[in-house]
C-alpha cells in the first residue's frame, strides 16, 4: 500500500491554518484586554504596544480564516 503525501500535506496545512487561527484570535484578545487596561488605569500611551499586538492578531486571524476557506 502507497503512503498517501497529498493527504499528509493537506492534514498539516489545515493544523497550521487552525493554529494560525487560535493565535490569531489569541493575540487579538490580548490586544484589547491591553487596551482596556491601560485606559482603565489612566496611562493612554501604554496601549500603544497593545495596538501593534491587536493588529498582529487580526492579521494573522484573518490570514488563517481566509486559508481554511476551500
Amino acid at each position: 500500500m502507497a503512503f498517501d503525501w497529498k493527504r499528509l500535506e493537506s492534514d498539516e496545512r489545515q493544523r497550521y491554518d487552525r493554529l494560525a487561527v487560535v493565535l490569531g484570535a489569541v493575540f487579538t484578545v490580548l490586544g484589547a484586554v491591553g487596551i482596556v487596561v491601560s485606559v482603565l488605569t489612566g496611562r493612554p500611551g501604554g496601549a500603544t504596544g497593545s495596538v501593534v499586538w491587536l493588529l498582529i492578531g487580526v492579521a494573522v486571524l484573518v490570514a488563517g480564516l481566509r486559508a481554511r476557506r476551500p
